[in-house]
């Protein structure tokens, strides 16, 4: 009965690291960081700022509240912050960050699009390049904490884009070499996922090894064999030797499973890891662990398969974007081909390889990425199907 409970336990222990990342950490961000929070608090306490984010909102509405008094006080104070020399680069794999302070963040990022629209509208487009920029370096900031980090910090690029990207069209040549300089800064930052990769198998070593210390301790007080109704049957039966073999084997299948995914980063697209299955029926011990463990990387197997390439892709369509405007302001009309760029390797779309899709077009113009594979709802590969990219709407 003792060894039944322990069993109960460990999974209540699983099911508390889910919920845990689900609730707001109680540890607080590092020094270096007060003045990036601070503005965000300062944001998110402003009624008028929060009423004029709605889709309702007018442009006169915006302009009142990003002309609030503690609204300016709290960008300055965001920029304030990203100009400093001695802040930190970016927040560690060793630290978790709190999901207030990702609030705060995502309400910056929200502020900066608002305020990119309004300097469009004041016929502005090179403020609204240099706020966008300070969304992205932002980003940045969280990317490399952790996977909910890395997704609030892609969510804070979109954000950061999303207005800017609708406005392409107001632009100088002028404005257009500042969006390139830009795109290129973009395309350059390192890429944080082989960092996530590493700090998600450390967690998920360190549950384990957790997981096999309560097990010999439950079967040195006296426990015996797992039996019952309500114990999984891969569990019944099972002794402390038989235990102890399978986490050792559930240990060992986890780090062969980030070595590939740490191999797949370096493989072209259509190559990766798709998402695997364990088989539904037959389980070994072992297998019970392993898929229990692996629930919490399937995010970062997602990730890999897609994450960084998108980010590169959109890196890549901005400047292009910003290369083709350059090319219709220079020559009067639009490049017959993405190769009339000259921009070498940038017009190569990540996920295929191949020069990103560009068609004049009777209005404008048609720029896009293939895009990634689509996925059922298990995370496996659709290889008949993608999600095309694109960084905006048809020019």
């Amino acid at each position: 009965m003792r060894t039944r409970n322990f069993w109960m336990a460990g999974a209540l222990l699983l099911l508390a690291v889910t919920v845990r990342a689900q609730l707001p950490f109680e540890k607080q961000l590092p020094p270096g960081f007060e003045g990036l929070l601070d503005a965000g608090s300062a944001l998110n306490a402003n009624a008028k700022l929060t009423a004029a984010m709605s889709k309702e909102a007018s442009l006169t509405q915006m302009r009142d509240a990003l002309s609030q008094r503690d609204v300016v006080a709290a960008l300055a104070m965001f920029r304030s912050w990203l100009a400093d020399p001695h802040r930190p680069e970016n927040l560690s794999t060793a630290f978790e960050v709190p999901f207030e302070a990702l609030g705060q963040m995502r309400q910056i990022a929200r502020t900066l699009g608002m305020e990119q629209y309004v300097q469009l509208a004041d016929g502005k487009p090179r403020d609204a390049i240099s706020s966008a920029r300070d969304g992205l370096r932002m980003s940045y900031v969280i990317k490399g904490t952790g996977v909910i980090g890395w997704l609030t910090g892609r969510a804070i690029d979109q954000v950061s884009l999303g207005t800017l990207t609708r406005h392409l069209d107001q632009l100088s040549i002028y404005d257009c070499d500042k969006l390139a300089t830009l795109a290129d800064d973009w395309m350059r930052s390192s890429d944080v996922i082989p960092l996530l990769l590493i700090k998600e198998k450390r967690s998920i070593q360190k549950l384990l090894a957790e997981q096999r210390a309560a097990t010999k301790l439950a079967f040195a007080k006296g426990g015996t064999p797992l039996i019952g109704g309500d114990v999984p049957v891969e569990f019944q039966g099972q002794n402390a030797a038989d235990f102890d073999r399978a986490m050792a084997e559930a240990s060992m299948r986890v780090d062969s499973e980030f070595e590939q995914l740490l191999l797949s980063l370096t493989l072209p697209y259509p190559e990766r890891i798709a998402a695997k299955q364990l088989p539904p029926t037959k389980f070994t011990l072992a297998d019970r662990i392993v898929q229990t463990s692996f629930l919490f990387i399937d995010p970062i197997r997602n990730l890999v398969n897609d994450g960084g390439r998108k980010q590169q892709a959109q890196a890549k369509l901005l400047a292009c974007h910003a290369a083709i405007l350059h090319y219709r302001w220079e020559h009067l009309q639009l490049p017959a081909a993405l190769t009339a760029l000259k921009l070498g390797d940038v017009i190569l779309d990540p996920y295929s390889g191949k020069p990103f899709h560009y068609e004049p077009t009777a209005t404008g113009y048609l720029l896009e990425s293939v895009g990634p594979f689509a996925r059922d709802e298990e995370g496996n590969q659709l290889s008949t199907k993608r999600l095309p990219i694109k960084l905006a709407t048809d020019r």
